[in-house]
């Protein structure tokens, strides 16, 4: 029986092991998504300039550029550049994951969760392998969880640093490190009065916590403010970050709709019975007397579930940084301090079962993902699409207009940086933003447009997998479907940013995406 059990523990540990080397391999060697296009496009424009807010325009804190530019300046902005940056933030809240579980689960049931979560982080069910905020965020709070969890001022102080960097990330990210600092001052006095019995020096205590994140927070937060003081522009990050974002996002408190659509959305990643199996393992834990590290985990799960709500976010990769809480939850469920002869591997038994669906479709996503993009070196629509521009005449220097939300042609090109706003945030922006966006358009009359039209088909092409999956590649091209020799008259427009007396001719006709390059201009 003890060696089955040993067979069957390789086994699982194995598989889990090529899933996990086979997501970073394909994050390498993938397709630009169209989030990771913008926030490259960002980092090189700000490895150029050492600007983010002036020549760059989104809701998105500087602290991205700052994690992306050593990848940057060593692959350019490329997808490599992005998954390493990314490998290392899901590595680094891994490492501290295992800090916080590996006593009670066991060394190798420590590594087996974290070789779970680095398979469900890199899922495509999750958009995962993307350098996104909530990526970034996923490694700094889990560094904050753990230092409220050990509760020394170094560990304070250093959570404070990650929780102010989560507010340059994005700053809704801020919630979650702010709450779980608080938690981790205060609540050790809480839950075990015994330890101080003067309510003078228990506040002392507390306040001596609390001035080390303060610290912390209030150190890291000067660097960056002196940085965008000295390099860039104070009114554009406060515009960008705090204002605009307010402008179009009810800041008001969620409602009863908001907080039960954020709960179908761990219902369409298949994460709610994970998430019903860590609410009963942290109520087990805590009726073993694992209660700060079990309360830390509350408050993060219940700060983000907020978060979530408050930003009315529908989107899967949301849900990345609530991945370590339930992870910690449900390998608690089996936790029993009278029964200490329990095999402690037992306990990750709960959290590997409720992810099973999500592994098995990462397991075939991703194995198809290697075959497409490393072994057969297919192109997806955008490589493909880059190629052509190259056959019809593009050449190094001239203006792309990208009339959609993905760029990654313009790193693909390396084509000139494009005006600060882009299309896509057109309704978005105030009315002075929006007549500075028109007259730029007005007076620089981009030399190739490149438009997004997802209700039509693809007209000549096969494309599988979506742009947010594991892969997105074209099989086939059928020229005589492709190439459209129209032109845009007087009074028409590509796009609403565009000036009505540019002749555009149609390049490309692929239903979705369309290339157009510009004939002449009437005065």
């Amino acid at each position: 029986m003890k060696v089955m059990s040993q067979f069957v523990k390789m086994i699982v540990l194995i598989l889990l092991s090529i899933l996990a080397v086979l997501c970073i391999i394909n994050s390498f060697a993938g397709h630009f998504t169209p989030d990771t296009s913008v926030y490259l496009l960002h980092t090189r424009t700000f490895t150029e300039t050492l600007d983010r807010f002036t020549l760059s325009h989104d809701l998105k804190g500087i602290l991205i550029c700052f994690f992306l530019a050593p990848a940057v300046l060593l692959f350019g902005a490329s997808m490599p550049a992005a998954a390493l940056t990314h490998m290392m933030v899901i590595l680094i809240g891994c490492g501290c994951m295992f800090a916080l579980v590996y006593s009670h689960v066991g060394r190798l049931g420590a590594f087996t969760l974290v070789l779970l979560t680095i398979c469900t982080a890199y899922s495509s069910v999750l958009w995962g392998g993307n350098a996104r905020p909530e990526d970034f965020a996923f490694g700094l709070i889990s560094i904050v969880l753990l230092g409220a969890a050990r509760g020394s001022s170094r560990w304070l102080f250093t959570a404070g640093i990650c929780a102010a960097c989560c507010l340059f990330l994005k700053t809704t990210l801020v919630m979650s490190p702010v709450a779980l600092l608080l938690a981790g001052c205060i609540l050790p006095d809480v839950l075990n009065n015994s330890e101080w019995s003067g309510t003078k020096s228990r506040m002392r205590h507390i306040g001596g916590k609390l001035l080390a994140c303060l610290l912390g927070f209030g150190l890291a937060t000067l660097i960056v403010l002196t940085w965008i003081t000295l390099f860039d522009s104070p009114a554009g990050f406060y515009r960008q970050c705090i204002e605009w974002p307010a402008e179009y996002r009810d800041p008001s408190f969620p409602g009863i709709f908001d907080l039960c659509k954020s709960a179908t959305l761990f219902n369409r990643v298949h994460l709610d019975i994970l998430l019903i199996v860590a609410v009963l393992g942290l109520v087990r834990g805590y009726m073993n007397n694992y209660r700060r590290l079990i309360t830390l985990c509350c408050v993060l799960i219940v700060s983000e579930y907020y978060r979530i709500a408050f930003e009315g976010s529908q989107w899967p990769y949301s849900l990345i940084i609530c991945l370590t809480p339930m992870m910690i939850g449900s390998s608690l469920l089996f936790t029993d301090r009278q029964m200490p002869a329990l095999p402690r591997f037992l306990r990750v038994i709960p959290p590997l079962l409720c992810l099973v669906p999500i592994i098995l479709i990462t397991f075939f996503s991703e194995a198809q993902a290697f075959n497409y993009r490393v072994v057969q070196h297919m192109a997806s629509p955008y490589e493909y699409l880059a190629d052509k521009m190259r056959e019809y005449g593009y050449r190094q220097g001239d203006s792309v207009l990208i009339a959609g939300v993905d760029f990654s042609i313009i790193l693909l090109l390396e084509a000139p940086r494009p005006y600060p706003v882009f299309a896509f945030n057109y309704s978005l922006i105030s009315d002075a933003e929006r007549d500075a966006l028109l007259q730029h358009y007005t007076q620089h009359i981009p030399t190739w447009v490149v438009r997004e039209n997802p209700r039509l088909q693809l007209k000549g092409m096969q494309v599988l997998g979506g742009r947010d999956d594991a892969y997105h590649v074209v099989v086939a091209a059928d020229e005589k479907f492709l190439q459209n020799q129209l032109i845009i008259s007087p009074g028409d427009t590509i796009s609403p940013i565009l000036p009505n007396s540019a002749f555009y001719k149609n390049m490309l006709d692929a239903g979705s995406y369309q290339i157009w390059h510009i004939q002449k201009s009437i005065n």
